[in-house]
């Protein structure tokens, strides 16, 4: 069972996501005791109260049971949480990541288990705190038995040193979902494709507003995401701006408040002929508070698109035009590389194509009919396979001679 999440939910769902998630597949039995709340509040970097509700609804669900001065344990007997039995290690996949802290997070451990389920696979995840002893970290989850391992979410501030030193030493096919420095060659993608499927995606968003006739178009990012994945947004978006002589107007944004009041106020003078391209869905739902708190519409004041393709998309006033990953294909690319004997490699060599969900808050059918912005979105897949791929791939390929 995952829990659906709305926008007026989501913090607190999104932690019992994540809490779930700790005891269905990683290191909490039935019948053991959850850490405390706050515990878990500084796991998740989030509020305790926001982690006390996420406890009481799993509680409410039959997940957790309270116990009045000794905390949430999960409970016996859940048909939530099943008393898995010792599987062959054969047909057991491990995956070890930091606790889910976002429904993308969620959705990525979830296909990763439906294709472990389609493939006749038992799949575990353990969760951690940190990456501080990886070694360690490994011996513990292969002694018990296990096919491979996963680490889909990894950072760049996990400690990659250590961790390429034990993904050497683990005696099972290690299988990462990043190409970060030192661990290219057990990523699922090949060197020269990684983060080609962002440039694409963001060429297409810049691309699509500028066919819906908006000169400024700006791009926000949140700051958590890795150097790497933040040089590659930067470069997509200096490449389009510069092609098509569009203003730079480029931003990352935090948690302290009032950093989006700031920007929206440094972009309202373009209101009436500004979009917005938003690497992050809850980056993109808090721009789009800031600018209603502004007295701005969307679209017609500041059209934005959103990355994620959630139900928080879906359900927020107006609909997110949003970028949606498919989780499914990644997680397929993953199983495949794991279930590889003797150590061989296959990486993917085309990189993961993105869709544009089209809905109201890019302003695609007030200024196009929905037939003209079907043709746009034609017009523009053909550009990105035909033009901007293979020129990346070749210049790709250049960079990564020896």
């Amino acid at each position: 069972m995952i829990i659906s999440s709305s926008g007026e939910k989501f913090a607190y769902q999104r932690i019992a996501d994540a809490i779930e998630a700790m005891c269905r597949y990683g290191d909490i039995e039935v019948g053991g005791k959850l850490p405390s709340a706050r515990v878990l509040a500084s796991r998740f970097d989030c509020n305790y109260h926001t982690v006390r509700r996420g406890l009481k609804q799993l509680a409410e669900f039959g997940l957790l049971e309270s116990r009045p001065g000794a905390g949430f344990f999960v409970r016996n007997g859940s048909r939530t949480i099943p008393e898995a039995p010792r599987n062959d290690s054969e047909q057991t996949i491990a995956a070890i990541c930091r606790p889910p802290r976002t429904n993308n997070d969620m959705r990525c451990i979830s296909a990763i288990h439906e294709q472990c389920d389609a493939n006749g696979l038992h799949f575990e995840l353990h969760t951690v705190s940190n990456f501080s002893n990886p070694q360690r970290l490994f011996d513990r989850i292969v002694s018990r038995g296990c096919r491979a391992l996963l680490l889909p979410m990894l950072r760049m501030d996990d400690g990659l040193p250590g961790i390429r030193e034990a993904i050497v030493r683990c005696p099972v096919p290690v299988v990462v979902g990043s190409s970060l420095p030192g661990l290219e060659d057990y990523c699922y993608e090949s060197p020269e494709i990684y983060g080609l499927s962002v440039y694409l995606a963001i060429a297409t968003e810049f691309r699509y507003f500028r066919r819906l006739g908006y000169e400024n178009i700006a791009m926000l990012v949140a700051g958590h995401h890795s150097i790497h994945m933040l040089e590659e947004v930067l470069r997509a978006y200096a490449d389009e701006c510069g092609e098509n002589g569009v203003r730079f107007l480029f931003e990352t944004c935090g948690d302290v408040p009032g950093t989006l009041d700031r920007v929206v106020g440094r972009w309202s003078r373009f209101r009436g002929n500004l979009a917005v391209i938003v690497y992050g869905e809850e980056v993109a739902i808090r721009l789009a508070v800031a600018a209603k708190g502004k007295g701005l519409r969307i679209p017609e004041d500041l059209a934005l698109t959103s990355w994620g393709n959630t139900e928080l998309s879906e359900e927020f006033d107006p609909p997110l035009t949003s970028m949606s990953f498919p989780f499914d294909y990644l997680a397929r690319a993953l199983l495949k590389q794991a279930l590889l004997q003797n150590g061989a490699r296959s990486h993917m060599r085309e990189p993961i194509r993105h869709e544009l969900v089209i809905r109201s808050s890019c302003g695609g059918i007030a200024r196009a009919s929905e037939r003209k912005v079907q043709q746009y979105l034609s017009e523009i897949r053909m550009e990105i396979q035909t033009e901007v791929l293979p020129h990346l791939i070749a210049e790709r390929k250049e960079m990564v001679l020896p």
